[in-house]
């Protein structure tokens, strides 16, 4: 996201090779990165992310990979809840032990 290349494109085309997906927020302003907040409360089309992915057929995990200075401590913790229900949301129900934590 943070090269300013389309993510949705490129995972169109190549999405038949991933093998495991990190989930990640980015929030860009006035075209300079401004955070990585949870993901949901960024600017990734998470819902068309998702899609492709199953489009793909991608069976691999998703590890949450949280990288902000701002969202630490309860602020962070937080934020990978909200992170976890979001993608849960899109996921189908046989498929909700691919979320994982990044590390666990």
């Amino acid at each position: 996201r943070y090269a300013g290349r389309d993510y949705l494109q490129e995972m169109s085309v190549w999405g038949h090779r991933f093998h495991h997906v990190h989930i990640k927020g980015s929030l860009i302003i006035g075209g300079e990165r401004f955070d990585d907040p949870p993901a949901g409360l960024d600017q990734t089309d998470w819902r068309s992310f998702m899609a492709v992915l199953y489009a793909k057929q991608y069976r691999g995990g998703l590890s949450i990979e949280p990288h902000s200075s701002i969202w630490t401590g309860k602020l962070g913790e937080q934020g990978m809840d909200y992170t976890i229900k979001h993608m849960r949301s899109m996921m189908l129900s046989n498929d909700q032990h691919y979320l994982k934590l990044d590390g666990s």
